[in-house]
């Protein structure tokens, strides 16, 4: 691997790399067994490509996502440009700094605190003493350990041991962030934070290097995605038809595993025909993604509303390919124990949102009629009338209303009757 600066919007460009593992045959429990398979003939090496002849370009600014089945070479690929793993052949240039994100608080020491391990994980990584002194708070705050934060790492839970791999690792100011299904890190609430922080990463112009089996996660996040079998990239582009891919993958197996007198008539023409295997386009239906949703107070003030008074819910997304019927906006808005209060949408009924190009749409209120609190609120876009979910994306406390005769809420209640939709309009956004 090669790390230098330059002036291309390239940050990852891997080209035919390879990745073999040798498999013993026969397992054996002692030496003399060894031996003696040795010297019958019976014992045996076989070769697995875990990733044969693979590339990828990753630009800056980039979420791409890889995708497939248990061992497909997912995991190996990262290693590979985290310098972790040597490949057997291939070159892998990356320009910038690299967080990996794959097994998180490897080399922590069990009998130090983890402020010590922060001090330790992080200079490991590029980081200068300085630096680390400058970072040490937010990481802290970040991991949220509280007193555990001064205590062995030995006394961690498996959550909190997570939690501080991720704070350390998301505290370096990377360029490029290579994440191993580590999003389930920490409770929901931890989760959460995860998510915002890689949002604010990738409006900040990091690149991501993605592998999960969440789909929700690529269909939400990755601007493109890899469909990996056995080794070999076998479909490359847009999240949807790749994920799409990838499940019409998995049913064949499926399929193949079944005696021929299990199988019905549909499997069976499916399985005389997966050499044909192509991913629904989305030009089928149209595509597009979730931006951003802002809540509009009275005053013109983001993020909060006043009960009692006017207040607007706006949703801002990209439609990448043009939608043939119009698809559906919409939003849910959320209590702090994740129960459902009301929402709404737009009802298909928007043509001008069926356009390429940027649009906002914007719910408003009258009044608000929710307690004083903090709510989550769900975004969604959903095509073929509410048929099929495009993506749907949580905001967790986008919305603080706040209410002078009752300003803290201790009790948190919440006024539950249907908040009333006054207007919905739309707007296209450069």
């Amino acid at each position: 691997m090669t790390v230098s600066s330059t002036t291309s919007d390239l940050i990852v460009s891997a080209r035919g790399i390879n990745v073999r593992y040798k498999m013993q045959g026969i397992r054996t429990n002692t030496l003399k067994e060894y031996v003696l398979q040795r010297l019958s003939g019976k014992h045996s090496l076989t070769t697995v490509d875990a990733l044969a002849s693979a590339d990828l370009d990753v630009r800056r600014g980039e979420c791409v996502a890889l995708i497939g089945h248990n061992g497909c070479g997912k995991s190996t690929f990262l290693k590979v440009i985290a310098e972790i793993l040597k490949p057997r052949a291939g070159t892998v240039a990356v320009y910038g700094r690299v967080a990996p994100l794959i097994e998180l608080g490897a080399g922590f020491d069990p009998e130090l605190t983890g402020k010590e391990n922060v001090y330790l994980s992080c200079s490991l990584m590029g980081l200068s003493r300085k630096e680390i002194d400058r970072r040490l708070g937010a990481i802290e705050a970040f991991a949220d350990l509280g007193a555990y934060f001064e205590q062995p790492v030995k006394t961690y839970s498996s959550g909190m041991y997570m939690r501080l791999g991720f704070s350390c690792a998301m505290a370096i100011d990377a360029e490029l962030l290579l994440i191993d299904e580590i999003l389930a890190v920490g409770d929901e609430n931890f989760q959460r934070k995860c998510f915002a922080k890689l949002n604010e990463a990738r409006k900040a112009g990091v690149s991501i290097v993605l592998v999960t089996h969440d789909l929700n996660v690529v269909r939400s996040i990755a601007d493109r995605a890899l469909v990996l079998d056995h080794g070999k990239i076998v479909y490359e582009g847009k999240p949807r038809p790749a994920v799409q891919y990838y499940l019409d993958l998995m049913e064949i197996a499926r399929i193949e595993v079944l005696k021929p007198e299990h199988r019905t008539e549909a499997q069976t023409l499916k399985l005389t025909r997966k050499d044909e295997l192509v991913p629904r386009v989305p030009e089928e239906v149209g595509d597009a993604r979730l931006r951003e949703v802002r809540i509009l107070g009275p005053d013109g003030g983001e993020g909060r509303a006043k009960a009692g008074e006017p207040w607007s819910i706006e949703i801002d997304i990209e439609v990448l390919f043009a939608f043939k019927q119009p698809p559906v906006v919409g939003f849910a808005v959320l209590r702090h124990d994740g129960v459902r209060i009301f929402g709404g949408n737009t009802g298909g009924e928007r043509r001008e949102l069926c356009a390429v190009g940027r649009h906002s749409v914007r719910f408003s209120f009258d009044r608000a009629l929710l307690a004083a609190n903090q709510y989550t609120i769900v975004g969604a876009i959903h095509a073929n009338g509410l048929g099929q979910t495009i993506e749907i994306s949580e905001f967790a406390n986008a919305l603080t209303v706040v209410d002078g005769g009752d300003e803290w809420n201790a009790d948190n209640d919440v006024i539950a009757f249907q908040e009333r939709l006054s207007r919905v309009e739309v707007r296209e956004t450069l």
